[in-house]
């Protein structure tokens, strides 16, 4: 295994870790929320703090989903091409999908410049938002990473399911 490989599947472990604790945060938040309701008790930036952990979840399960290959293909299509032509296929697609995460990411790191400047935070308890721009921009590079990972080596898998 290359330190390309290993560096990549820590990246890809501490993320996925990661999005498993926000979701764990969205839960707790949620119930703790419910029952100060019933008991009459306003948890002020409930909303905020799920919100939050939605977006790092998503964001950092982003690797992952790349790397396992769960997310959705065009089976139909590539099914009826010859080998070869499912490799072109595939090739193309990998590198568009590069081409489309390194501009979103570039994009969410310039806009998490500007929430940055414009000093901009969550509703209610004012939490800066640009650190997850940030955040979200790093796990759309990772994905990049995986994807490049997968192009250069499409025989071999990163990560088991």
């Amino acid at each position: 295994m290359t330190w390309y490989e290993k560096v990549l599947r820590r990246l890809i472990t501490v993320m996925i870790w990661l999005s498993g604790a926000g979701i764990l945060a969205m839960i707790a938040v949620t119930f703790i929320d419910i029952v100060f309701r019933l008991l009459r008790i306003r948890f002020t930036g409930a909303v905020d703090i799920v919100q939050i952990a939605g977006a790092v979840s998503i964001a950092a399960a982003l690797p992952y989903t790349t790397a396992v290959n769960a997310h959705v293909a065009i089976e139909f299509v590539l099914h009826k091409l010859s080998h070869r032509g499912r490799l072109v296929m595939g090739s193309i697609i990998k590198i568009m999908t590069i081409a489309l995460f390194v501009f979103a990411a570039h994009r969410s790191f310039l806009y998490g410049n500007d929430l940055r400047a414009h000093n901009q935070g969550t509703m209610t308890l004012r939490f800066p938002m640009c650190w997850m721009m940030y955040m979200i921009a790093v796990c759309l590079t990772v994905v990049v990473l995986v994807v490049l990972y997968s192009l250069l080596k499409p025989r071999k898998e990163l990560i088991k399911l």
